[in-house]
C-alpha cells in the first residue's frame, strides 16, 4: 500500500517493487527560501513517519539545520544550487540531477527495492519572463513528460511543479508521460 497525495505516479507492468512494502510514506514540501522556522520543521517531520522526505527551497542555513533528520532518515542527498534536501530511510542506490535554468531542476532517485522517485521543482511560469516560461515548459514537457514515458521502473513524481492540474502544460505532461494524478 502506497499513500500518494498530491503526486503523480506510473506503475510499470514489467517491473514490481521488491520486497513489496506494506506501506511507503512519502512527503515533500517547499520550505520557502526565506522561512526560518527550523524548529517547527524538525518537530513536524519525525511525527509524519516518512520513509522519504524531499524538501524544496532548502537554501541558506537550511541544509545545516536539517542535519538532525539523518538520525531517522540516514540516506541523505543535498543539491544546494537547486535547493533540494532529500532524506530517506530506504537506501538510494542511484541518483541523477538534471539542472534546468539557473537554479531549478529534477532529481531521479532509484530506491532499493525497485521504485524510482523524481523530485521536481519547476520555475513558476512567470519567473524570469520569457526565459522562465521556456525553462518551465522544458522541465514539465521534456523532462517529466517525454522522458518519463520510457522509464523502466515504477515511478512517483513529487515536488512543486508550479502548475495547476488543469493547465495545458500539466495536461500535456500527463498525456506524454503516461503518469496518473494520484489525487
Amino acid at each position: 500500500w502506497i499513500e500518494i497525495r498530491p503526486f503523480f505516479y506510473r506503475p510499470s507492468p514489467a517491473a514490481t517493487i521488491s520486497p513489496s512494502p506494506t506501506s511507503l510514506r512519502l512527503i515533500t514540501f517547499n520550505l520557502r527560501r526565506h522561512n526560518q522556522s527550523h524548529e517547527e520543521v524538525l518537530a513536524f517531520l519525525p511525527g509524519e513517519g516518512a520513509d522519504v522526505a524531499i524538501l524544496l527551497e532548502a537554501t541558506g542555513d537550511w541544509p545545516t539545520a536539517l542535519k538532525p533528520l539523518e538520525s531517522e532518515l540516514p540516506h541523505h542527498l543535498s543539491f544546494p544550487v537547486q535547493g533540494f534536501e532529500i532524506f530517506s530511510r530506504i537506501p538510494i542506490i542511484d541518483h541523477e540531477l538534471r539542472a534546468v535554468g539557473k537554479e531549478r531542476g529534477d532529481v531521479r532517485l532509484s530506491l532499493e527495492g525497485g521504485l524510482d522517485l523524481y523530485a521536481s521543482h519547476a520555475y513558476p511560469w512567470k519567473a524570469h519572463v520569457e526565459e522562465g516560461l521556456a525553462w518551465h515548459n522544458e522541465q514539465l514537457l521534456e523532462h517529466l513528460g517525454t522522458e518519463m514515458a520510457d522509464a523502466p521502473r515504477p515511478l512517483v513524481v513529487m515536488g512543486d511543479l508550479n502548475a495547476s492540474l488543469w493547465s495545458p502544460t500539466c495536461r500535456e505532461m500527463l498525456r506524454r508521460s503516461g503518469l496518473r494524478d494520484a489525487q
